[in-house]
């Protein structure tokens, strides 16, 4: 068989230097595991029988992402939630919360900075001073995007954590025109380990990205999906024109924009999704991200415009199963910002 593995994974973990402000100090804690799944032939998902890679040209590491995250952590330091709002943040943002199963969007850049001041009233009621960083990693998803982990501590002015002793941070941020904005946020207590899929996990995601797949191959797509994978409010960014993203607050609207949309594509000869490159990445016990390759053929296997799309879902753990809250299309490779 031939060998399809790329030079590199949209998954790769890029550890930053030490090289960092004073408050990024004690780097070097967690590695976060990746595991990779071969996704499995099922009848209502058909895979490309091509050998593709990743795009082979790595991400520029000091491309602004790191002292994007080190301006917020000063910025929250400094407890200017207008800056952190505005500069640090692109609404509408989605805030995800792994320990209790609940996730929200904020759509306004008034409400996010309204949550950053709920926020640090509450910590400073605990005696916060400063938080410090003590490790970030990024794992790139296409060459506009990436998912920033973060290990932290919130102090107090002796020094002392205030409970959970570490925390753990995951933030997808995306490059637009103004720079790189944060647009998921999720935060927790630090795993007793490096958060990675257990077999069970790992095989009920690929089979749902499987009925994902075939849902869009059925009968009644939007329908399928919007009851049964989506979870409302999500977040979306397209994979079409200037790719930028947006919130679905609502199923209603979530049916509306899907059947949209594909009926965009069936009037452009759509028979048929396809997918590959799989892989899954765990954010902790409740929250996963899974990368993939998708591609919209006519008929006669030819490619509906865009072609081949990278995309990353977010995934989490609801009383009900796990549920897809967020479709995220990675940019362009021919485009440096597709972000516009």
């Amino acid at each position: 068989m031939k060998d399809c593995r790329p030079r590199w994974k949209c998954s790769e973990w890029f550890k930053m230097d030490s090289v960092m402000r004073p408050e990024f100090n004690e780097i070097g804690g967690t590695s976060h595991e990746r595991f990779a799944l071969s996704f499995m032939v099922v009848a209502t998902l058909i895979l490309g029988s091509a050998c593709h890679s990743i795009p082979q040209t790595e991400p520029d590491v000091s491309g602004g992402l790191k002292e994007h995250l080190e301006r917020y952590v000063g910025l929250f330091n400094a407890a200017d939630t207008e800056a952190i709002a505005r500069s640090i943040y692109a609404a509408p943002v989605m805030v995800v919360s792994p320990e209790t199963g609940e996730h929200l969007v904020r759509e306004t850049p008034g409400e996010v900075e309204q949550a950053f001041s709920d926020t640090i009233k509450k910590i400073r009621a605990k005696g916060w001073a400063r938080s410090v960083v003590h490790d970030l990693e990024f794992r790139w998803a296409g060459p506009d995007m990436a998912v920033a982990t973060m290990l932290f501590s919130r102090r107090q002015a002796n020094g002392k954590a205030i409970p959970p002793a570490r925390r753990l941070g995951h933030y997808v941020c995306l490059r637009t025109d103004e720079g790189w904005r944060i647009i998921l946020a999720s935060g927790q207590p630090e795993p007793g380990g490096a958060p990675s899929p257990t077999p069970e996990t790992a095989t009920r995601l690929s089979e749902l990205m499987g009925q994902y797949i075939g849902y869009l191959n059925g009968d009644t797509p939007a329908k399928d999906v919007t009851e049964r994978i989506w979870q409302t409010p999500r977040i979306s960014r397209s994979f079409m024109g200037a790719r930028t993203h947006a919130s679905v607050m609502t199923q209603e609207v979530a049916f509306e924009k899907l059947d949209g949309y594909l009926k965009q594509f069936k009037a452009e000869g759509l028979e048929r999704f396809i997918v590959e490159d799989l892989e899954v990445s765990m954010a902790g016990r409740n929250l996963a991200f899974v990368d993939l390759f998708s591609e919209r053929l006519r008929e006669d296997g030819s490619a509906i415009s865009p072609g081949r799309t990278g995309f990353t879902y977010v995934w989490m753990k609801k009383s009900e199963g796990w549920r897809m809250i967020a479709t995220l299309a990675h940019g362009a490779p021919d485009d440096p910002n597709p972000s516009r």
